[in-house]
């Protein structure tokens, strides 16, 4: 049996050291694709014409997704968003508009009219939370965040509801609660809706393996004592992998038996471990985790490249800040992060012993301070930058400083991660014209 595991995630974002973001990929004709079904899965149109439901199949504005007793599906908006069904569920789409960018007509109205869900919201769910509404019997949803669990009961007369990140609004005719990060409520009709101490309990969320017994999930199906994602479970989405400066987004993600990040893939880019191995990794806690790549042949971004054990691809990846402060000041300091490297190879990996932040939130600006060995403890090398933010990313800015005795110049890009930007990422790159030293770094609030 293969101990590899592949996590289908909403938004996954990940960061990998390298300088470019890749947007959603968008459906010309449809608002969302099947990205698994097991069971029975059929969609109905407006017209009332029923359809399987298999992987890949179209799903657009009026359609019914329905899911039979056993059946689960995960539909994909062209936005990023993930819609994770349960067992004997009924969601419909009442109208989904997204072109590809924010143009100000974005909407993602939805029903759910029986069951349970899961769901990671996209950029809709993001840019205004007037766009998006999941309409029950009982109530209403309205999100500010970005990943949430929904019930009806069987009788259709009570909703539950938990919040994994951000905050959602549950409303009916009597009343309005807000549930933040971890907190679950409860509306029944009549009555204002109230906060309750336990989750929406969904079926089971258990999904036959493939021919490569490798299995698809949708974030919060099932985690590791340490909260983050088992085998055969998955991390929230929203990730983040950067090599050297690259933030890549809506992902599906690969990890081994002791959750390492193995592979993923974004868009038409794709990265795997290869022959390579995981030489250090790395984990604060349920919201961020790094590791580097190394001694192998590694693919990516569809690029072979030979690493030597002095070498490697710098990786961090968790789950991304939905709702950024506006305004106040934030004092990072380093939680961990890997071995420094310098990409030639001719060094061998160091260690990266301070990191430091300080962040304007209302000024939109930050700024770093880095310092550590390579070569062992030979060489010391040391930067400092300052930039400014965009949401919860950190925008690729300059460094200056010295490796060794010599002048070097370099960069930084990160982003901010958790419900409350309580930690961050960052990749950074230092040239002193001979020697190249790149890293990751992990930072808390």
């Amino acid at each position: 049996m293969s101990t590899q595991q592949v996590f289908r995630l909403r938004n996954p974002a990940l960061l990998v050291a390298m300088a470019a973001a890749f947007p959603v990929v968008s459906y010309a004709a449809s608002a969302a694709n099947v990205n698994f079904s097991t069971g029975s899965v059929v969609g109905i149109n407006a017209a009332g014409v029923q359809r399987p439901l298999t992987r890949g199949a179209d799903i657009g504005n009026g359609d019914t997704i329905r899911t039979g007793e056993g059946g689960r599906a995960q539909i994909r908006f062209s936005d990023g968003a993930m819609v994770s069904l349960q067992p004997q569920t009924e969601f419909r789409i009442d109208d989904y508009q997204y072109s590809g960018k924010a143009d100000g007509k974005e909407k993602g109205f939805f029903s759910l009219l029986k069951g349970g869900l899961r769901t990671i919201t996209g950029w809709i769910g993001r840019s205004s939370r007037e766009s998006y509404k999941v309409s029950t019997s009982v109530a209403t949803i309205g999100i500010r965040g970005t990943e949430y669990t929904a019930g009806l009961s069987p009788s259709g007369e009570t909703l539950a509801v938990a919040t994994g990140e951000g905050l959602v609004e549950v409303c009916n005719n009597t009343g309005c609660i807000l549930l933040a990060s971890g907190e679950a409520g409860v509306a029944e009709k009549g009555s204002p809706p109230r906060r309750e101490s336990s989750r929406p309990r969904l079926p089971p969320a258990a999904l036959p393996p493939s021919n490569d017994d490798q299995r698809e999930f949708v974030s919060g199906d099932q985690v590791n004592s340490a909260g983050l994602p088992a085998v055969g479970a998955s991390f929230t989405t929203g990730h983040i992998v950067n090599t050297g400066g690259v933030f890549h987004g809506d992902s599906t993600v690969s990890l081994d038996a002791s959750g390492n990040l193995i592979g993923y893939t974004s868009g038409s880019f794709s990265s795997s471990i290869g022959t390579a191995s995981v030489a250090d990794s790395g984990t604060s806690d349920t919201i961020l985790k790094w590791g580097r790549w190394a001694s192998g042949t590694s693919t990516v971004d569809n690029v072979s490249v030979t690493l030597s054990a002095n070498q490697g691809v710098h990786l961090l990846w968790g789950v991304p800040t939905a709702i950024m402060p506006t305004s106040g000041t934030g004092t990072y300091s380093l939680l961990g992060g890997t071995s420094p490297t310098e990409t030639g190879g001719s060094l061998t990996p160091g260690t990266l012993s301070s990191a430091s932040m300080s962040v304007d939130f209302g000024a939109l600006t930050y700024s770093v301070n880095l310092g550590g060995t390579i070569s062992g403890v030979a060489t010391t090398f040391s930067a400092s930058g300052a930039g400014s933010l965009t949401s919860n990313k950190l925008n690729t800015t300059s460094l200056t400083g010295l490796i060794g005795a010599c002048s070097a110049t370099g960069s930084v890009a990160g982003m901010f991660f958790g419900s409350s930007a309580e930690r961050a990422g960052i990749t950074y790159k230092l040239d002193d014209g001979t020697y190249t030293v790149v890293g990751a770094a992990a930072l808390k609030q």
